[in-house]
């Protein structure tokens, strides 16, 4: 067996891995734009004069739903 035929099963598991990350990122992307909950950080941030604070408060509520969600 050559180095690159050894080297095949690890391309494709790799493009198989960012397929998924892909459609999934597309998919929530598309799904949250223009929802309540980005219109509501955006009137947030017009106030609050801490884009960054809400920017990280609004991740890590994304990603805390994303997680139960995942698990």
């Amino acid at each position: 067996m050559t180095q690159s035929d050894q080297s095949q099963p690890v391309k494709a598991k790799q493009m198989a891995v960012w397929g998924i990350f892909s459609s999934t990122f597309l998919t929530i992307f598309l799904a949250e734009m223009g929802d309540k909950t980005q219109l509501a950080t955006l009137l947030i941030t017009a106030e609050s004069q801490s884009p960054w604070i809400v920017f990280v408060g609004a991740a890590a509520a994304l990603i805390s739903t994303s997680l139960l969600g995942v698990l």
